[in-house]
């Protein structure tokens, strides 16, 4: 589920928390950075639980609904539409999902139910549920098509959700992007008759992923003078203290994935921080680095300064 761009940009919010906080250390720095990709995992759960709690929500109404003097069975009959939806039921009852659940005790949704309940209600209100219940017999793909829907429609761009996981955690704000989409895939690659094919992702501080950010975050704060140096003279229009810090960042950590790591070709370094830049920092900022970066690879080139190895990589 990680990316190496959701890397880099978790290394870019060290470097800079580094540089403003004289009571943050690297060896502290470095345990928050591998923290926060840890919790995304955490975040991935809660998602795919707020789709079961959807589901227990359902139970719950349905069974509600039948005890009233007039049982409402229209309104059971929405209920339904749920419960005996085969993915749903995929959901609940996948043994990996309860057990990582169970392992630690997520029970988020029953004390924020609310959320639970807001975004049920827009939900069976929709013309898209509505749309739904007039089909008589759903077929496997028109079942699949009603949770993702769901998810994909409500769940996933709700912004009272947003905010309520990133007052939980300020962390996964940036996190939230890669978690909907990774969740959506999953829920598109459902097989009933194979409960492996939804995957849960799995994060181990010896991965190849957290370990390149690691090392990016290390390098850079460590060689920051020297990286700093690699630029300063080429930028006589900027003054250093009018590049924008995350600017600078960026930067330094670009120039040290082209000095540092060999495997990396040029191009998507470039290409990664052009992107990062675009989302997190100032308008003018991905054609100044744009331009800087390009100047610097044309004279590492020249002067054999990039030790790439691998075909394709110079």
């Amino acid at each position: 589920m990680i990316t190496r761009r959701h890397v880099r940009v978790k290394a870019a919010q060290s470097i800079y928390a580094l540089f403003n906080d004289v009571d943050r250390d690297l060896h502290d720095e470095v345990q928050f950075f591998q923290k926060s990709i840890q919790q995304s995992q955490e975040l991935f759960l809660l998602s795919f639980d707020f789709l079961r709690a959807t589901y227990r929500m359902a139970a719950e109404k349905h069974q509600s609904l039948g005890q009233l003097r007039t049982p409402d069975t229209e309104g059971q009959q929405k209920m339904q539409a749920i419960l005996s939806n085969p993915f749903f039921v995929f959901l609940i009852e996948h043994p990996i999902g309860e057990k990582k659940g169970m392992s630690r005790k997520l029970k988020h949704w029953e004390l924020e139910f609310d959320y639970v309940q807001k975004l049920f209600k827009s939900w069976e209100s929709s013309e898209s549920f509505q749309n739904y219940l007039s089909i008589e017999n759903p077929n496997t793909d028109q079942q699949k098509a009603f949770l993702v829907d769901y998810f994909k429609s409500f769940v996933a761009t709700s912004e009272a959700l947003a905010e309520h996981y990133e007052d939980y955690q300020l962390t996964w704000a940036d996190d939230l992007p890669l978690v909907n989409t990774f969740l959506l895939r999953q829920l598109k690659a459902i097989q009933l008759n194979d409960v492996d094919s939804f995957q849960f992702p799995e994060f181990s501080n010896r991965s190849e992923e957290i370990q390149f950010g690691v090392a990016l975050l290390e390098k850079t704060f460590t060689q920051n003078d020297a990286l700093q140096k690699e630029f300063e003279d080429k930028t006589p229009n900027w003054d250093p203290d009018r590049i924008a810090q995350m600017d600078g960042i960026l930067i330094k950590m670009a120039l040290a994935e082209l000095l540092f790591f060999e495997e990396i070709p040029p191009r998507v370094t470039l290409n990664e921080y052009l992107e990062i830049a675009k989302d997190y920092s100032t308008p003018k900022s991905n054609q100044f680095i744009n331009g800087l970066l390009d100047k610097l690879v044309r004279e590492f080139k020249e002067n054999n300064r990039m030790n790439k190895t691998g075909r394709g990589l110079r």
